[in-house]
Protein backbone atom coordinates (compact mmCIF):
# COMPACT_ATOMS: atom_id res chain seq x y z
CA UNK A 1 0.00 0.00 0.00
CA UNK A 2 2.80 2.41 0.89
CA UNK A 3 4.78 1.52 -2.24
CA UNK A 4 1.86 2.18 -4.61
CA UNK A 5 -1.52 3.38 -3.33
CA UNK A 6 -4.59 2.00 -1.63
CA UNK A 7 -6.54 2.07 -4.91
CA UNK A 8 -3.90 0.16 -6.89
CA UNK A 9 -3.49 -2.41 -4.13
CA UNK A 10 -7.24 -3.02 -4.02
CA UNK A 11 -7.43 -3.36 -7.81
CA UNK A 12 -4.45 -5.71 -8.10
CA UNK A 13 -5.50 -7.94 -5.21
CA UNK A 14 -9.16 -8.15 -6.22
CA UNK A 15 -8.23 -8.93 -9.83
CA UNK A 16 -5.81 -11.66 -8.76
CA UNK A 17 -8.23 -13.14 -6.23
CA UNK A 18 -11.19 -13.38 -8.59
CA UNK A 19 -9.01 -14.62 -11.45
CA UNK A 20 -7.79 -17.45 -9.22
CA UNK A 21 -11.41 -18.31 -8.40
CA UNK A 22 -12.19 -18.60 -12.13
CA UNK A 23 -9.04 -20.71 -12.69
CA UNK A 24 -10.21 -23.11 -9.99
CA UNK A 25 -13.15 -23.93 -12.24
CA UNK A 26 -10.84 -24.92 -15.09
CA UNK A 27 -9.01 -27.35 -12.79
CA UNK A 28 -12.07 -29.59 -13.24
CA UNK A 29 -10.80 -30.63 -16.69
CA UNK A 30 -7.34 -31.73 -15.54
CA UNK A 31 -6.15 -34.80 -17.43
CA UNK A 32 -4.69 -36.66 -14.43
CA UNK A 33 -4.59 -36.65 -10.66
CA UNK A 34 -1.03 -35.32 -10.62
CA UNK A 35 -1.96 -32.38 -12.84
CA UNK A 36 -5.07 -31.74 -10.75
CA UNK A 37 -3.06 -31.68 -7.51
CA UNK A 38 -0.22 -29.56 -8.88
CA UNK A 39 -2.51 -27.03 -10.54
CA UNK A 40 -4.71 -26.78 -7.46
CA UNK A 41 -1.71 -26.09 -5.24
CA UNK A 42 -0.43 -23.34 -7.54
CA UNK A 43 -3.83 -21.67 -7.90
CA UNK A 44 -4.57 -22.00 -4.17
CA UNK A 45 -1.20 -20.47 -3.24
CA UNK A 46 -1.66 -17.56 -5.62
CA UNK A 47 -5.29 -17.04 -4.59
CA UNK A 48 -4.44 -17.18 -0.90
CA UNK A 49 -1.68 -14.61 -1.38
CA UNK A 50 -4.03 -12.25 -3.21
CA UNK A 51 -6.76 -12.88 -0.64
CA UNK A 52 -4.42 -11.77 2.12
CA UNK A 53 -3.50 -8.56 0.30
CA UNK A 54 -7.15 -7.89 -0.50
CA UNK A 55 -8.22 -8.37 3.12
CA UNK A 56 -5.51 -6.00 4.39
CA UNK A 57 -6.44 -3.39 1.76
CA UNK A 58 -10.17 -3.66 2.42
CA UNK A 59 -9.93 -3.37 6.20
CA UNK A 60 -7.35 -0.59 5.88
CA UNK A 61 -9.66 1.41 3.63
CA UNK A 62 -12.58 0.89 5.99
CA UNK A 63 -10.68 1.75 9.17
CA UNK A 64 -9.08 4.81 7.57
CA UNK A 65 -12.42 6.10 6.33
CA UNK A 66 -14.06 5.71 9.74
CA UNK A 67 -11.25 6.29 12.21
CA UNK A 68 -13.60 7.77 14.80
CA UNK A 69 -15.41 4.45 15.12
CA UNK A 70 -13.25 1.71 13.65
CA UNK A 71 -15.15 -0.99 15.50
CA UNK A 72 -18.33 -0.13 13.61
CA UNK A 73 -16.78 -0.41 10.15
CA UNK A 74 -14.73 -3.52 11.00
CA UNK A 75 -17.83 -5.24 12.36
CA UNK A 76 -19.79 -4.22 9.26
CA UNK A 77 -17.17 -5.73 6.93
CA UNK A 78 -17.13 -8.82 9.12
CA UNK A 79 -20.93 -8.95 8.93
CA UNK A 80 -20.72 -8.99 5.13
CA UNK A 81 -18.16 -11.79 5.39
CA UNK A 82 -20.57 -13.89 7.44
CA UNK A 83 -23.46 -13.22 5.07
CA UNK A 84 -21.22 -14.12 2.14
CA UNK A 85 -20.38 -17.45 3.72
CA UNK A 86 -24.05 -18.23 4.23
CA UNK A 87 -24.99 -17.30 0.68
CA UNK A 88 -21.96 -19.13 -0.69
CA UNK A 89 -22.90 -22.33 1.11
CA UNK A 90 -26.39 -22.28 -0.41
CA UNK A 91 -25.65 -20.90 -3.88
CA UNK A 92 -22.54 -23.04 -4.37
CA UNK A 93 -24.44 -26.28 -3.89
CA UNK A 94 -27.32 -25.08 -6.06
CA UNK A 95 -24.99 -24.09 -8.92
CA UNK A 96 -23.20 -27.44 -8.79
CA UNK A 97 -26.55 -29.23 -9.07
CA UNK A 98 -27.52 -26.91 -11.94
CA UNK A 99 -24.54 -27.96 -14.07
CA UNK A 100 -21.25 -29.19 -12.57
CA UNK A 101 -18.42 -28.44 -10.15
CA UNK A 102 -16.88 -25.49 -12.11
CA UNK A 103 -20.05 -23.38 -12.33
CA UNK A 104 -19.87 -21.74 -8.84
CA UNK A 105 -16.27 -20.70 -9.50
CA UNK A 106 -17.12 -19.23 -12.91
CA UNK A 107 -20.16 -17.34 -11.63
CA UNK A 108 -18.68 -15.95 -8.40
CA UNK A 109 -15.31 -15.14 -9.96
CA UNK A 110 -16.96 -13.33 -12.87
CA UNK A 111 -19.12 -11.28 -10.50
CA UNK A 112 -16.01 -10.20 -8.62
CA UNK A 113 -14.24 -9.22 -11.85
CA UNK A 114 -17.22 -7.13 -13.00
CA UNK A 115 -16.95 -4.96 -9.87
CA UNK A 116 -13.31 -4.03 -10.60
CA UNK A 117 -14.07 -1.26 -13.16
CA UNK A 118 -16.30 0.43 -10.58
CA UNK A 119 -13.33 0.71 -8.21
CA UNK A 120 -10.99 1.83 -11.00
CA UNK A 121 -13.31 4.64 -12.12
CA UNK A 122 -14.28 5.77 -8.64
CA UNK A 123 -13.04 9.29 -7.99
CA UNK A 124 -12.27 8.71 -4.34
CA UNK A 125 -11.43 5.59 -2.35
CA UNK A 126 -12.54 5.85 1.32
CA UNK A 127 -9.57 6.65 3.55
CA UNK A 128 -7.19 7.30 0.64
CA UNK A 129 -6.67 10.92 1.66
CA UNK A 130 -5.09 9.83 4.96
CA UNK A 131 -1.90 8.89 3.16
CA UNK A 132 -0.97 12.56 2.97
CA UNK A 133 -2.29 13.57 6.35
CA UNK A 134 1.20 13.74 7.91
CA UNK A 135 3.69 15.33 5.53
CA UNK A 136 6.67 17.62 5.76
CA UNK A 137 7.96 18.40 9.27
CA UNK A 138 5.09 16.50 10.92
CA UNK A 139 5.94 13.35 8.97
CA UNK A 140 9.66 13.64 9.71
CA UNK A 141 8.96 14.10 13.42
CA UNK A 142 6.56 11.15 13.42
CA UNK A 143 9.05 8.93 11.62
CA UNK A 144 11.85 9.91 13.99
CA UNK A 145 9.70 9.09 17.01
CA UNK A 146 8.45 5.82 15.56
CA UNK A 147 11.28 4.56 13.38
CA UNK A 148 10.06 1.00 13.68
CA UNK A 149 6.42 0.01 13.81
CA UNK A 150 7.52 -3.43 14.95
CA UNK A 151 7.98 -2.04 18.46
CA UNK A 152 4.21 -2.15 18.65
CA UNK A 153 4.44 -5.95 18.69
CA UNK A 154 6.11 -5.74 22.09
CA UNK A 155 3.15 -3.91 23.62
CA UNK A 156 1.24 -6.32 25.94
CA UNK A 157 -2.21 -4.96 25.09
CA UNK A 158 -1.51 -5.19 21.36
CA UNK A 159 -0.18 -8.74 21.80
CA UNK A 160 -3.37 -9.77 23.64
CA UNK A 161 -5.47 -8.37 20.79
CA UNK A 162 -3.47 -10.22 18.14
CA UNK A 163 -3.51 -13.44 20.17
CA UNK A 164 -7.27 -13.25 20.68
CA UNK A 165 -7.90 -12.73 16.96
CA UNK A 166 -5.59 -15.63 16.15
CA UNK A 167 -7.55 -17.80 18.57
CA UNK A 168 -10.82 -16.93 16.83
CA UNK A 169 -9.45 -18.28 13.55
CA UNK A 170 -7.95 -21.31 15.29
CA UNK A 171 -11.42 -22.14 16.59
CA UNK A 172 -13.00 -21.82 13.14
CA UNK A 173 -10.16 -23.74 11.47
CA UNK A 174 -10.54 -26.52 14.05
CA UNK A 175 -14.32 -26.64 13.82
CA UNK A 176 -14.72 -27.06 10.06
CA UNK A 177 -12.57 -30.15 9.29
CA UNK A 178 -13.38 -32.05 12.49
CA UNK A 179 -17.08 -31.45 13.08
CA UNK A 180 -18.27 -32.66 9.67
CA UNK A 181 -17.04 -36.28 10.01
CA UNK A 182 -18.17 -36.32 13.65
CA UNK A 183 -21.72 -35.36 12.65
CA UNK A 184 -21.73 -37.89 9.83
CA UNK A 185 -20.72 -40.77 12.10
CA UNK A 186 -22.44 -39.78 15.34
CA UNK A 187 -25.77 -38.53 13.96
CA UNK A 188 -25.74 -40.12 10.46
CA UNK A 189 -26.12 -36.71 8.82
CA UNK A 190 -25.84 -36.25 5.06
CA UNK A 191 -24.02 -33.32 3.43
CA UNK A 192 -27.16 -31.15 3.31
CA UNK A 193 -27.83 -31.56 7.03
CA UNK A 194 -24.19 -30.84 7.85
CA UNK A 195 -24.44 -27.70 5.72
CA UNK A 196 -27.39 -26.54 7.81
CA UNK A 197 -25.30 -26.92 10.98
CA UNK A 198 -22.58 -24.70 9.55
CA UNK A 199 -25.16 -22.22 8.31
CA UNK A 200 -26.25 -21.82 11.93
CA UNK A 201 -22.66 -20.95 12.82
CA UNK A 202 -22.36 -18.32 10.07
CA UNK A 203 -25.79 -16.88 10.84
CA UNK A 204 -24.70 -16.52 14.45
CA UNK A 205 -21.46 -14.95 13.23
CA UNK A 206 -23.45 -12.19 11.52
CA UNK A 207 -25.37 -11.59 14.75
CA UNK A 208 -22.08 -11.43 16.65
CA UNK A 209 -20.68 -8.94 14.12
CA UNK A 210 -23.75 -6.74 14.45
CA UNK A 211 -23.52 -6.87 18.25
CA UNK A 212 -19.81 -6.05 18.05
CA UNK A 213 -20.56 -2.97 15.96
CA UNK A 214 -23.01 -1.69 18.58
CA UNK A 215 -20.77 -2.41 21.57
CA UNK A 216 -17.65 -1.00 19.88
CA UNK A 217 -19.54 2.24 19.26
CA UNK A 218 -20.27 2.26 23.01
CA UNK A 219 -16.54 1.69 23.71
CA UNK A 220 -17.21 -1.72 25.25
CA UNK A 221 -15.00 -3.72 22.88
CA UNK A 222 -12.80 -5.22 25.61
CA UNK A 223 -15.86 -6.48 27.49
CA UNK A 224 -17.46 -8.06 24.44
CA UNK A 225 -14.14 -9.56 23.37
CA UNK A 226 -13.88 -11.24 26.77
CA UNK A 227 -17.54 -12.27 26.63
CA UNK A 228 -17.01 -13.84 23.21
CA UNK A 229 -14.06 -15.76 24.62
CA UNK A 230 -16.27 -17.17 27.39
CA UNK A 231 -18.88 -18.21 24.80
CA UNK A 232 -16.30 -20.27 22.91
CA UNK A 233 -15.35 -22.05 26.14
CA UNK A 234 -18.99 -22.96 26.77
CA UNK A 235 -19.31 -24.07 23.15
CA UNK A 236 -16.53 -26.64 23.39
CA UNK A 237 -17.81 -27.88 26.72
CA UNK A 238 -21.17 -28.85 25.21
CA UNK A 239 -20.26 -29.53 21.56
CA UNK A 240 -18.81 -33.02 22.09
CA UNK A 241 -19.77 -32.83 24.87
CA UNK A 242 -16.55 -32.82 26.89
CA UNK A 243 -15.57 -36.36 28.04
CA UNK A 244 -15.88 -35.44 31.71
CA UNK A 245 -19.53 -34.42 31.24
CA UNK A 246 -21.74 -37.44 31.80
CA UNK A 247 -24.14 -36.71 28.97
CA UNK A 248 -24.77 -38.31 25.60
CA UNK A 249 -24.23 -36.18 22.47
CA UNK A 250 -27.42 -34.51 21.29
CA UNK A 251 -28.22 -32.33 18.30
CA UNK A 252 -29.52 -29.41 20.32
CA UNK A 253 -26.14 -29.16 22.03
CA UNK A 254 -24.41 -29.14 18.63
CA UNK A 255 -26.64 -26.35 17.33
CA UNK A 256 -26.28 -24.30 20.52
CA UNK A 257 -22.52 -24.72 20.40
CA UNK A 258 -22.49 -23.43 16.80
CA UNK A 259 -24.40 -20.36 17.94
CA UNK A 260 -21.85 -19.71 20.68
CA UNK A 261 -18.93 -20.31 18.30
CA UNK A 262 -20.38 -17.92 15.72
CA UNK A 263 -21.11 -15.09 18.15
CA UNK A 264 -17.93 -15.70 20.14
CA UNK A 265 -15.47 -15.72 17.24
CA UNK A 266 -17.12 -12.65 15.69
CA UNK A 267 -16.73 -10.78 18.98
CA UNK A 268 -13.11 -11.88 19.34
CA UNK A 269 -12.18 -10.73 15.86
CA UNK A 270 -14.03 -7.41 15.51
CA UNK A 271 -13.59 -6.15 19.06
CA UNK A 272 -9.91 -6.99 19.38
CA UNK A 273 -9.20 -5.62 15.89
CA UNK A 274 -10.78 -2.32 16.90
CA UNK A 275 -8.90 -2.30 20.19
CA UNK A 276 -5.57 -3.03 18.46
CA UNK A 277 -6.01 0.11 16.36
CA UNK A 278 -6.80 2.08 19.52
CA UNK A 279 -3.66 0.75 21.19
CA UNK A 280 -1.59 1.94 18.24
CA UNK A 281 -3.10 5.41 18.57
CA UNK A 282 -2.52 5.54 22.32
CA UNK A 283 1.12 4.56 21.79
CA UNK A 284 1.55 7.70 19.70
CA UNK A 285 1.46 6.26 16.20
CA UNK A 286 -0.12 8.70 13.71
CA UNK A 287 -3.60 8.10 12.33
CA UNK A 288 -2.42 7.41 8.77
CA UNK A 289 -2.65 4.70 6.14
CA UNK A 290 0.82 3.53 7.14
CA UNK A 291 -0.23 2.80 10.73
CA UNK A 292 -3.56 1.22 9.82
CA UNK A 293 -2.06 -0.94 7.07
CA UNK A 294 0.70 -2.12 9.41
CA UNK A 295 -1.83 -3.23 12.03
CA UNK A 296 -3.98 -4.89 9.35
CA UNK A 297 -1.02 -6.72 7.83
CA UNK A 298 0.05 -8.03 11.25
CA UNK A 299 -3.52 -9.18 11.91
CA UNK A 300 -4.05 -11.09 8.68
CA UNK A 301 -0.57 -12.56 8.39
CA UNK A 302 -1.02 -13.95 11.91
CA UNK A 303 -4.53 -15.22 11.20
CA UNK A 304 -3.63 -17.00 7.98
CA UNK A 305 -0.56 -18.58 9.55
CA UNK A 306 -2.52 -20.15 12.40
CA UNK A 307 -5.39 -21.14 10.09
CA UNK A 308 -2.99 -23.05 7.83
CA UNK A 309 -1.33 -24.78 10.78
CA UNK A 310 -4.54 -25.60 12.65
CA UNK A 311 -6.38 -27.70 10.06
CA UNK A 312 -3.87 -30.61 9.84
CA UNK A 313 -3.33 -30.58 13.60
CA UNK A 314 -7.09 -30.65 14.15
CA UNK A 315 -7.48 -33.57 11.77
CA UNK A 316 -4.72 -35.51 13.51
CA UNK A 317 -6.20 -34.95 16.98
CA UNK A 318 -9.70 -35.97 15.89
CA UNK A 319 -8.50 -39.12 14.11
CA UNK A 320 -6.07 -40.19 16.84
CA UNK A 321 -8.05 -39.44 20.00
CA UNK A 322 -11.60 -39.09 18.72
CA UNK A 323 -13.55 -35.87 18.39
CA UNK A 324 -14.59 -35.51 22.03
CA UNK A 325 -11.10 -36.08 23.42
CA UNK A 326 -9.29 -34.28 20.61
CA UNK A 327 -11.34 -31.11 21.01
CA UNK A 328 -10.16 -30.87 24.62
CA UNK A 329 -6.75 -29.72 23.34
CA UNK A 330 -8.41 -26.66 21.83
CA UNK A 331 -10.48 -26.12 24.97
CA UNK A 332 -7.27 -26.13 27.00
CA UNK A 333 -5.73 -23.44 24.79
CA UNK A 334 -8.85 -21.28 25.09
CA UNK A 335 -8.84 -21.65 28.89
CA UNK A 336 -5.16 -20.72 29.11
CA UNK A 337 -5.82 -17.50 27.17
CA UNK A 338 -8.89 -16.55 29.25
CA UNK A 339 -6.98 -14.58 31.97
CA UNK A 340 -5.35 -12.40 29.30
CA UNK A 341 -8.69 -11.19 27.92
CA UNK A 342 -10.13 -10.82 31.43
CA UNK A 343 -7.22 -8.68 32.61
CA UNK A 344 -7.45 -6.56 29.47
CA UNK A 345 -11.12 -5.89 30.20
CA UNK A 346 -10.40 -5.00 33.84
CA UNK A 347 -7.52 -2.73 32.78
CA UNK A 348 -9.79 -0.88 30.37
CA UNK A 349 -12.40 -0.40 33.12
CA UNK A 350 -9.76 1.03 35.46
CA UNK A 351 -8.43 3.32 32.73
CA UNK A 352 -11.94 4.61 32.01
CA UNK A 353 -12.54 5.31 35.71
CA UNK A 354 -9.25 7.23 35.92
CA UNK A 355 -10.19 9.25 32.86
CA UNK A 356 -13.58 10.18 34.32
CA UNK A 357 -12.00 11.07 37.66
CA UNK A 358 -9.50 13.38 35.99
CA UNK A 359 -12.26 14.95 33.94
CA UNK A 360 -14.28 15.73 37.08
CA UNK A 361 -11.23 17.16 38.88
CA UNK A 362 -10.19 19.34 35.95
CA UNK A 363 -13.68 20.59 35.11
CA UNK A 364 -14.28 24.13 36.46
CA UNK A 365 -16.94 24.29 39.18
CA UNK A 366 -19.76 26.80 39.19
CA UNK A 367 -18.63 28.19 42.59
CA UNK A 368 -15.17 28.89 41.20
CA UNK A 369 -16.68 30.90 38.37
CA UNK A 370 -18.85 32.88 40.77
CA UNK A 371 -15.84 33.77 42.95
CA UNK A 372 -13.91 34.93 39.94
CA UNK A 373 -11.12 32.39 40.30
CA UNK A 374 -11.67 31.23 36.70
Amino acid sequence: IMWTSLRKTLLISQTGLNASVVFFGFVYWSQSGEILLGTSLVVATFGGFMDGIYAVSLYTAGAAACSENTGMIISTIDLMWGIGHMLGSVSGGALVKLWAYPLPFFVLGSIGLVVIPLIATRKKIPGEEKKTKCEGPMLEESQSQHASYYRLLLNPAFAVDIGSMMLSWVIMAFNEPTLQPYLATQFKMDSTQVGVVFMVQYASYTIGSLSSAILCSLKMETFFGFFGHVLTIIAYLILGPAPFISCEPTLWMVYLAQVFIGVGTAAQFACHYSHALKVAGKRGYPDTIRTISFVSSVVFSSLMTVAIATSPVAGYLAETFGYRNGSMALLGVILIWLPATFLQWIQSLCAEKRRRRLYVLERPTSSSRELGYI
